[in-house]
């Protein structure tokens, strides 16, 4: 089989997916660990808790905070990120603020956004918004620094004003960091809503998680589980395809 090919790398990672699916079956069937359940048992659960509505009510939920956070986020990462990309000043004032914010375990920020927005839907927003937004911001400051400098001299030279700059030549040149930065808050997006449910008001897919696991249901919990990592997977892909495509002019 050749690996240089698609089809051979292909069929390799199906082919090692599918041995450990096999020997995680066997393990879940023979091995007597109570927590340890075949993939067979996990997906029945998710059959059953979707057909019945609780799974798909439950991620309803945390996926809307999740879209509404990543689309604030990324409006803010990028206008953020766009003024510390083209202003030194600004920067200067903001980039220690973001290197602390990327860096800080957000988790911690739990009890301070609940004081200022309480346990419901705006705090978990905001908890996602600031879980989407630094990589938004550092990418996008990224690709701004990246345009050439003989592109600004001349552009310049042709007295384009400040707006034109930023909109019809800085944002469209840094498209490829920006993109890649909002495809990367998406997958953050479900990350932050799913801990905001389980922190703050128990809703969506954190209330189910709580609910299962405290009832010991671990078919219901692996049930969930396996959801948040398909939708994750699919909507990363979605994310992938819709930057492709909107990159297709630079190929042209």
């Amino acid at each position: 089989m050749n690996l240089d090919t698609k089809t051979g790398r292909m069929a390799i990672s199906c082919g090692a997916v599918a041995v450990a699916l096999i020997v995680w079956q066997l393990a879940g069937t023979y091995g007597g660990l109570f927590w340890l359940l075949p993939p067979s048992e996990i997906l029945a659960a998710t059959w059953h808790e979707t057909v019945n509505g609780a799974l798909p009510q439950a991620a309803g939920q945390t996926l809307l905070i999740a879209l509404v956070g990543v689309v604030v986020g990324s409006a803010l990462g990028v206008f953020i990120g766009a003024l510390m990309g083209h202003y030194e000043a600004w920067n200067a004032v903001l980039d220690p603020l973001v290197k602390i914010g990327f860096a800080a375990p957000l988790v911690m920020l739990v009890p301070v956004i609940s004081i200022y927005f309480g346990m419901g839907t705006g705090a978990k927003i905001a908890f996602t918004v600031l879980f989407c937004i630094f990589i938004v911001i550092i990418n996008t400051a990224a690709g701004l620094r990246e345009v050439p400098d003989e592109v600004l001299e001349m552009a310049r030279a042709f007295e384009v004003t400040p707006r034109a700059m930023m909109f019809r030549i800085l944002i469209p040149w840094s498209g490829p960091y920006i993109l890649t930065g909002m495809r990367m808050s998406v997958g953050r997006s479900i990350q932050g809503a799913l801990i905001a449910d389980l922190f703050l008001r128990a809703e969506g897919m954190g209330l189910y998680m709580i609910s299962a696991g405290s009832s010991f249901q671990l078919d219901n919990l692996y049930a969930a589980v396996l959801v948040l990592t398909v939708l994750g997977a699919a909507v990363m892909s979605l994310a992938k395809a819709g930057e492709v495509r909107l990159l297709a002019w630079r190929a042209a």
